[in-house]
């Protein structure tokens, strides 16, 4: 439904009467605007709230971190340079920028913020990219009846925020797909291990009636943990961070190493706050008592003035 309202586009009809889906299958859908609008929420919803799978800076970016990536890059193409000198650098922003716009931003400090790994989902990445746009649209909307450099910049930006928006379509597709796949493939993981462990228990619960005939079978009390994925894990107590959701996908030696190096990571992060912490008290104290000494030689010597007048 989501490709085939993208794909079709220009034979989109404005009809308001038919059936409108707005999430979820459909056996049959028009293709209406309306429709794809839905279409679009739908997708949005789900890709930019999605967790992005955070590598080391200076690692290999994982699939999400690279779908990001994609974005950035569709609109810093050679073709774009024209358009894109306003908005690529921090140091390109006028001077009193700061004064119209409360949160400046440039397709520079986006592309650091997404090598550090400071984004958590792809709906932050895409927030920030549109900002650089409506910004420099919010900017330039007066000077640029006066100002052939502000109309260069307001024209430069509205154009660009048209070729990200198309962007963006391309990327719910791609992303939106492939979340949905995974999920369906969990789903479909997750009801053969449930098959298969009631296989089990039947084969147990008959071996056990031919060992005991007459008596009925023991009742087992399960405990079930469902992850925020829904795979049925088993929570143990660690003091450091697991990067999976299944402790089946702990078993090969890349993960285990990963986890011991995220563990001695955040170790180090831990110990680094405590000294940065003793060195801030130590300094606050020896601030109070060098303080409290400045003000008692001031009282002392306000006495003496006082008791030679």
């Amino acid at each position: 439904r989501w490709i085939s309202l993208e794909i079709l586009q220009p034979f989109l009809s404005k009809s308001s009467s038919s059936v409108v889906v707005e999430s979820g299958a459909a056996a049959s859908w028009k293709l209406t605007q309306r429709n794809r609008m839905f279409a679009r929420k739908e997708m949005e919803s789900i890709v930019f709230g999605e967790l992005i799978d955070r590598t080391e800076p200076g690692d290999r970016y994982s699939w999400t971190e690279t779908e990001c990536e994609r974005l950035m890059k569709s609109i810093r193409h050679m073709s774009d340079m024209k358009h894109m000198q306003y908005f690529l650098e921090m140091s390109s922003l006028p001077a009193d920028y700061t004064a119209y716009i409360s949160k400046p931003i440039a397709w520079g400090l986006c592309n650091d913020k997404l090598k550090e790994r400071r984004y958590a989902t792809i709906g932050e990445v895409v927030d920030d990219l549109r900002l650089i746009f409506a910004n420099a649209l919010k900017y330039n909307e007066g000077p640029r009846h006066v100002n052939v450099t502000s109309q260069s910049a307001y024209d430069s930006a509205k154009y660009m925020s048209q070729k990200l928006e198309a962007a963006i379509d391309k990327m719910l597709l791609s992303v939106g797909d492939r979340i949905g796949r995974e999920r369906v493939d969990m789903m479909t993981v997750r009801r053969d291990m449930e098959a298969k462990q009631r296989e089990r228990q039947e084969k147990m619960k008959k071996d056990w009636e031919k060992e005991h005939p007459g008596q009925s079978a023991p009742k087992q009390v399960k405990l079930r943990i469902f992850s925020r994925r829904g795979s049925m894990i088993q929570k143990k107590a660690h003091d450091f961070e697991f990067p999976f959701d299944d402790d089946d996908q702990m078993e090969t030696h890349d993960d285990l190493r990963h986890i011991k190096k995220l563990y001695e990571k955040q170790r180090d992060d831990r110990r680094k706050c405590g000294e940065i912490s003793n060195a801030i008290g130590l300094g606050v104290f020896k601030r109070l008592g060098a303080r409290a000494a400045a003000r008692e030689w001031c009282y002392s010597e306000a006495r003496k003035i006082h008791i030679e007048q």
